[in-house]
Parts: structure tokens; C-alpha cells; sequence
């Protein structure tokens, strides 16, 4: 234990021993998966993706239980309705159409049909099987994102697409 301590950098974040902008840097020795290197303008929506896999995890903990804990369910029915719903609006509003333009169509059918899914579920918190579902689809579609969506954005929409998205996911600066 000692050792896994001190090889650690910072302290970790939330449930996770990493966050997607440590962009590599592991505490651990391990690697996370979508750790890619995101543009400073896409880091907004991106952050969000932290909070989303927390929440994933608290899903999955109140599912496992026969009747789940109130004050999980309201912490996961917030969370969809305050956090997802309206990280969802932004990007539906603001990338989507932007990769829709430079012919990205089957990753933006993809986006849309995994957060129509995620909104359904999230409707229906109280059964435990729809916890889980929307815990791992959650969980896969931050993945998704992560390595595929945010990669071919940054690849293929302008820097002054870049601008304006970011500009607007993240108007306080």
C-alpha cells in the first residue's frame, strides 16, 4: 500500500484514478483508455465526462441493491436532469451539426441514438435494470466520445469551428 501511495503524483479525483485530461499522465501505472490528447476548445464538453463516469459507477452501486437508496436515486435523477441532459443539449447543438457538415453522419446517428437511449432510461430510475443499463451505456458512450467522436472532430472541423464550440460550451471562460 505504502508503495502505491507514493507513486501516485497528485491525489485521485472523485471514484476514478484518473481524469481525461491528465492526457496520459498516470499515477498509478495505469494507463486510462481515453486518455487522448483533447483540444483546449472541445475541454468543456470533454470535462463533463469525469462527472458522467462518478455518476456511472454510483448507478451501478444503487442497482445492485433490491429497492435502491432515496438519496442515490435523487443524487443519479439530479445529475441526469441538471448535468446530462443539458450535455447532451450541447452537444447536439453546437458539434454535432459541425461534423454533420463534414460528412460525419454515422457518428452523429450514433451520438443521438445513444443519448435518446440514456434520456429514456433515465426516466426510469427506479428499476434497477434500467440503473444498469444506463450505467454501462453511459460508461461506453463516454468512451465512445473519447476515442472516436472528440478525435474526429478535432481532426476535421476548422479552428474556427473549434472556436465557436468552445466559445459557446463554455461561455464563462
Amino acid at each position: 500500500w505504502r508503495a502505491f501511495r507514493l507513486s501516485r503524483t497528485k491525489p485521485l479525483r472523485g471514484d476514478l484514478p484518473f481524469h481525461p485530461h491528465d492526457l496520459g499522465k498516470s499515477r498509478i501505472g495505469i494507463q486510462p483508455d481515453f486518455a487522448m490528447k483533447r483540444d483546449p476548445r472541445l475541454r468543456s464538453l470533454s470535462s463533463d465526462h469525469h462527472r458522467a463516469l462518478v455518476m456511472a459507477r454510483k448507478m451501478e452501486r444503487a442497482s445492485e441493491a433490491d429497492r435502491p437508496d432515496a438519496s442515490a436515486l435523487q443524487a443519479i435523477e439530479a445529475f441526469c436532469r441538471d448535468e446530462l441532459q443539458p450535455h447532451f443539449v450541447q452537444e447536439e447543438e453546437l458539434l454535432l451539426p459541425a461534423l454533420e457538415r463534414h460528412g460525419e453522419g454515422m457518428l452523429v446517428e450514433r451520438t443521438l441514438r445513444e443519448h435518446a437511449r440514456m434520456l429514456e432510461l433515465s426516466e426510469r430510475l427506479d428499476r434497477s435494470e434500467a440503473l444498469r443499463e444506463l450505467a454501462t451505456l453511459l460508461r461506453q458512450h463516454v468512451r465512445f466520445e473519447e476515442q472516436e467522436l472528440f478525435e474526429v472532430a478535432q481532426a476535421k472541423l476548422s479552428d474556427a469551428e473549434l472556436e465557436r464550440i468552445g466559445e459557446q460550451a463554455n461561455p464563462a471562460g
